[in-house]
């Protein structure tokens, strides 16, 4: 008897269904070639070595040393070193070869094993066989001290003057290297303190969030004279993510003219000032305050007549009756009596607009 033939639209559908699961993935690639046509591509358009462990990684790396034109299909990597997943050669061999690589990820725990990671990623950013052009790179080196000169060792300044299609950038430790001539897109930036003064300035950034202990915010944000260019940075960002404390502290809020978002992981009513003057707010995203809900509830209407743009405000993981942080959201939007309960710590993600880069 003939075996039932499915559409193809319903093949494809089995695929997409499965990314993600790379294991199911690479099962599917063995039961029939229309499967295998749809699967083998979403199996290597992204991976990550975080959610497939040591085994698996190795495999994903040697079958393409082995097969090299399966580079061409990786879209998205992303390698977190941890105590189970290291470092290999073949991650250096491998990386330069992906040419239609866009979205990339390294993140280092400092092992001990050979050959040292630095190593590796100083052969990488300094190899002259790198053809792609990425949209998206985050760098992190864990444990390192922030004001370590670590990506001057590596060379990473030659790498980014090439990388003229980057938008979004994640990057700790001082990177000083970075000039204002250097990935003239970015509009998507996370940072820690020690960057604030180098890479910010002279830019037209929509997304920014800085990371960091309070005590680092005071040794690096200086007083900022209007017309500057850390200003005019400021005056065009739309989505901040930022200690709503540290806003206070440095009258920042006075100079995000344009911000439409702000994320803040701690609030307490002596800063909420200087939230409401920003003009254009619309989405505020801040802890539930201590109290039951109708602490929150008073805190929402506070900001809805003291905001005239705000359209949202959300808190995320609020206390439920005993005290204990729930993983969820709670929502209020202008003129609702009660919240809408959304389902993760991150549902608030859902509600920040897109900005497309004007210039691509």
């Amino acid at each position: 008897m003939e075996e039932p033939r499915f559409p193809l639209e319903i093949l494809e559908k089995f695929a997409a269904h499965l990314d993600g699961s790379y294991s199911a993935q690479a099962a599917m690639c063995l039961v029939s070639r229309p499967l295998f046509t749809f699967t083998r591509p979403r199996l290597y358009k992204t991976f990550s070595s975080f959610l497939t462990g040591q085994e698996n990684h190795a495999r994903y790396l040697r079958t393409i040393v082995d097969n090299p034109h399966l580079a061409e299909l990786v879209h998205t990597y992303a390698f977190v070193a941890l105590p189970t997943v290291t470092w290999t050669r073949d991650l250096y061999a491998t990386l330069p070869s992906m040419s239609n690589l866009t979205d990339l990820t390294l993140i280092n725990r400092f092992p001990r094993e050979r050959p040292h990671p630095l190593d590796i990623w100083r052969d990488f950013f300094q190899s002259d066989r790198i053809s792609f052009q990425l949209t998206s790179l985050r760098l992190f080196w864990v444990g390192l001290d922030p004001q370590a000169k670590l990506f001057e060792t590596l060379s990473l300044s030659g790498f980014l003057k090439h990388q003229k299609a980057l938008e979004r950038l994640t990057l700790y430790h001082n990177a000083t290297i970075i000039g204002s001539c250097d990935c003239l897109n970015l509009r998507d930036v996370t940072i820690d303190w020690c960057n604030w003064g180098s890479i910010l300035p002279d830019r037209t950034i929509h997304s920014l969030q800085v990371d960091g202990p309070f005590g680092d915010a005071r040794e690096y944000v200086k007083p900022i004279a209007p017309g500057s260019p850390i200003h005019t940075t400021l005056g065009n960002v739309k989505v901040l993510r930022m200690h709503a404390e540290i806003m206070n502290t440095f009258f920042l809020s006075f100079l995000l003219s344009s911000l439409e978002v702000l994320i803040s992981e701690g609030y307490e009513d002596k800063w909420r000032t200087s939230i409401s003057v920003l003009p254009h707010l619309k989405v505020l995203c801040i802890p539930g305050p201590k109290g039951k809900s109708q602490k929150r509830k008073e805190t929402a209407d506070w900001f809805f007549s003291n905001i005239g743009s705000l359209t949202d405000v959300v808190f995320s993981s609020p206390n439920d009756e005993r005290g204990r942080p729930k993983n969820c959201c709670e929502r209020y939007r202008r003129r609702s009596k009660a919240p809408e309960i959304m389902p993760r710590a991150d549902s608030y993600k859902d509600l920040i607009p897109s900005y497309k880069n004007p210039t691509a």
